[in-house]
């Protein structure tokens, strides 16, 4: 099994950027909060456009600010990260504002984070930390340790900085999963509704 490759914040190669979206875009198909995010999308061509536009957009902003993507075995799995005192602010959203049905998507995702962000200020105040945005693997090299992997190669570098970690868990293997890694569920929140059916109809739930 090959060892994760941590890509520092510089990286800005457009052909490694765009298969950590696709890598995400596949891992998070069947995620309870990104369907509800996602579901005001109806035409399946355009949510898949949607999507990968997010991801893509995500990752090469991270990356350009400073932010941590780590991949593993030609990108079956990425992970990718918030650096310290980053403003969590993703670019992109002006490709996005292109394509119709935008101005729910973002309503749905400035729902989360209007829901998220308290949470975590409780809980670490203002100080300085890494923070997990979205780390998954494709679901065809899922139950081969490639999780486990991303998140050793992620950990080294907090580790590395002295910093604390944070991020949120949308199911209970991913809990698992990072709690194999020293991590404690601090608290669980709901946003809207605080359910969310197989299609993303309502709102979703997340442990912090």
């Amino acid at each position: 099994m090959d060892e994760a490759t941590l890509l520092l914040g510089s990286d800005n190669d457009d052909d490694r950027i765009r298969k950590v979206a696709q890598c995400l875009y596949e891992s998070f198909l069947d995620d309870s909060v990104s369907r509800f995010i996602n579901s005001p999308i109806k035409d399946v061509e355009m949510n898949r456009l949607f999507r990968l536009t997010f991801h893509q957009c995500a990752a090469k902003d991270l990356a350009l600010k400073g932010g941590a993507v780590v991949e593993v075995e030609g990108f079956e799995g990425a992970a990718i990260w918030f650096p310290p005192r980053f403003d969590e602010s993703i670019n992109g959203f002006g490709e996005m504002s292109k394509l119709p049905d935008e101005r729910e998507y973002k309503r749905r995702a400035l729902l989360y984070i209007q829901t998220a962000a308290p949470v975590k200020r409780k809980h670490l105040g203002n100080a300085p930390h890494w923070d997990l945005f979205m780390i998954g693997v494709n679901p065809q090299s899922q139950g081969r340790g490639l999780g486990n992997l991303l998140m050793e190669k992620s950990l080294e570098l907090v580790d590395e900085s002295g910093l604390i970690a944070w991020l949120e868990a949308t199911s209970e293997g991913a809990v698992k999963l990072y709690q194999r890694f020293g991590f404690e569920v601090v608290e669980e929140f709901r946003f809207g509704k605080g359910e969310c059916d197989e299609k993303g109809g309502e709102e979703g739930k997340m442990d912090g």
